[in-house]
């Protein structure tokens, strides 16, 4: 009888927490939220998945001159690379940005490709000018949405006057 009365409370235990759980559900979630950290590192053109490789150190006044190309590293074709602004980084009252092109948004730059940029300053001294140039650069394709700002040291070389000798 004691087999049966342990038997008997067992099943009753198990009854009474199985209509507990009927009435009361179960423990699961329908929902949750997590956060993920990200972590960003800055790396040098060498490593960079977008890199921005300068051409020349030098741009003579008043020419069209690349200074950097922007090559996608990112082994996956980018659907649009943009040069969105390109300026002197420091005052410098001597040397002002006149234009610049490179690609726009409806050009992209396929994996392992690069693409000029190139600028035309203007230097109002008769010297040459060291400056830091800014380059504001976007960039999208599948998994990526980047925009950064490349810095540059180039010098601005005064345009010559040419040589006029008197006979």
């Amino acid at each position: 009888a004691a087999e049966m009365s342990t038997l008997k409370t067992v099943s009753i235990v198990l009854a009474f927490t199985a209509a507990i759980g009927m009435v009361l559900g179960t423990a699961g979630f329908t929902a949750m939220n997590a956060d993920r950290g990200i972590e960003v590192s800055v790396v040098d053109d060498e490593s960079a998945y977008l890199a921005a490789n300068q051409t020349t150190d030098t741009v003579p006044s008043g020419t069209h001159t690349t200074v950097i190309e922007l090559e996608n590293r990112f082994g996956i074709d980018l659907d649009t690379v943009t040069v969105d602004d390109v300026r002197v980084a420091a005052e410098n009252s001597n040397v002002t940005v006149e234009a610049f092109s490179g690609p726009t948004d409806h050009e992209g730059v396929e994996a392992g490709e690069a693409a000029p940029v190139t600028v035309t300053l203007s230097c109002t001294a008769t010297e040459s000018a060291s400056v830091t140039l800014a380059f504001d650069v976007s960039a999208s394709g599948e998994g990526v949405d980047l925009s950064t700002t490349y810095e540059r040291d180039v010098t601005c070389e005064p345009e010559t006057e040419p040589d006029t000798e008197a006979d």
